[in-house]
């Protein structure tokens, strides 16, 4: 039976450590994920600022929520409303394994924001090789290309910083989709798949509701984005900015921009030294048998 070995249960009972004011008022839009299952979830909870880390059974699917959540940062309208959003995800597989150990499953999926107009749905699950782009990891392959809404009507946007239409999910952030990931059977027990969120360009061009993160001032700069945490467990600053090589621009087209850490790990589960004598002993008694 799949079980799940380890979803960094002490981190999920840690108190939530929320980032400073400082940082906090950098960006705009922060996206992370949260607590992975086994199963598709019913619920979905996280903590903002934690990259989870879990160790499954080869053969298994693992589900991670998608949490979006808003700040005011440098927006010049309050509350700042966040009118699109679409991203892709990235894997890094490592230790041994290899990118046809690790595929999206059809499960991925938006969710239906309640008292939301956010219309354009996209959700392109085929996988592929290395995408390009600012920051974007060494050997990375694409899981998921494209998801999210890409855009919404007037006056019915439901994610914004004061959480004051709909109510946000949990710690301020909503769960806008659910990004499911088959571990392979043949999947070598230590390898790894790092997980990286990229944004993704919009379909509807020409509009200022064709970026990938649009907000409701986005006639005026550009969105500023954090994908997941960065090693002092605050929203990933190194991805805050409106220009710059290195720094999300909430208007890029073309350009697929990562984040720059993995914002989630899974990892192989390495069969324990019982487990492996059972195996031999069923393989022993399987040969007796035959011969007989």
């Amino acid at each position: 039976m799949k079980r799940l070995l380890c979803v960094c249960a002490a981190a999920a009972l840690m108190a939530i450590v929320l980032p400073s004011v400082a940082t906090a008022q950098t960006w705009e839009i922060h996206q992370y994920f949260g607590t992975p299952s086994l199963t598709p979830p019913g619920t979905a909870v996280g903590v903002p600022n934690v990259n989870p880390v879990l160790t499954v059974l080869p053969g298994s699917t693992v589900y991670l929520p998608v949490f979006i959540r808003m700040q005011q940062g440098d927006a010049t309208t309050s509350p700042s409303n966040l009118t699109g959003f679409l991203y892709g995800i990235s894997g890094v597989a490592g230790n041994g394994g290899t990118a046809a150990n690790f595929t999206a499953d059809a499960a991925t999926s938006n969710r239906t924001l309640a008292g939301s107009g956010y219309v354009s749905p996209t959700v392109t699950l085929a996988g592929g090789p290395a995408v390009t782009g600012v920051n974007a990891p060494t050997n990375n392959f694409s899981l998921v290309s494209q998801l999210g809404y890409q855009t919404s009507a007037p006056g019915t946007t439901v994610i914004n910083s004061a959480h004051s239409l709909g109510g946000a999910d949990v710690n301020g952030a909503y769960w806008v989709g659910t990004v499911a990931i088959n571990i392979g059977a043949g999947a070598a027990p230590g390898s790894t798949l790092d997980l990286f969120f990229r944004e993704g360009p919009n379909e509807i061009a020409g509009t200022v509701a064709g970026a990938p993160y649009a907000t409701s001032d986005q006639s005026v700069a550009s969105s500023n984005v954090a994908f997941g945490a960065d090693s002092a467990l605050n929203p990933d600053a190194f991805r805050f900015g409106t220009g710059g090589a290195t720094l999300i621009n909430g208007r890029a087209t073309a350009a697929e921009q990562f984040s720059s850490f993995a914002d989630a790990t899974i990892v192989v589960a390495v069969p324990e030294p019982g487990t492996l004598g059972l195996l031999a002993l069923g393989l022993l008694g399987l040969r007796r048998r035959r011969s007989c």
